[in-house]
């Protein structure tokens, strides 16, 4: 059986985790991926890929992995990843904008002498 893997990491954890990449899928080290796990889907991201011709089974064996691997299910790349960040820091900065007009439009007004 011919497979192809990607291994991850969760952040924060040392430990890689292998999982099965669906044909037509393209993935590159540093790629965030959401993949299924035994507690759900969660986000990882991708330090290295293979792929291997036959003996799948056993090669995936060897690094510890269960058949059959939980699977990929999507892939974000870099420049996906670049783009989102930019858009939230975008949102974060109008927020806070807009935090500050709401706060210096509710302030009383200043009390004048006349």
């Amino acid at each position: 059986m011919n497979g192809k893997f990607v291994f991850a990491k969760h952040d924060g954890v040392e430990k890689e985790y292998c999982f099965g990449v669906p044909d037509g899928m393209d993935i590159n080290i540093g790629d965030k991926l959401l993949v299924n796990t035994c507690r759900g889907k969660q986000v990882v991201t991708a330090t290295s890929t293979e792929i291997f011709s036959g003996q799948y089974e056993q090669i995936v064996k060897r690094f510890g992995a269960t058949i059959p691997l939980k699977r990929v299910l999507q892939c974000c790349g870099k420049e996906m990843q670049s783009y989102l960040q930019k858009q939230a820091e975008n949102a974060i900065i109008s927020d806070i904008i807009k935090q500050q007009v709401k706060r210096a439009a509710t302030k009383d007004p200043i009390p004048f002498d006349y």
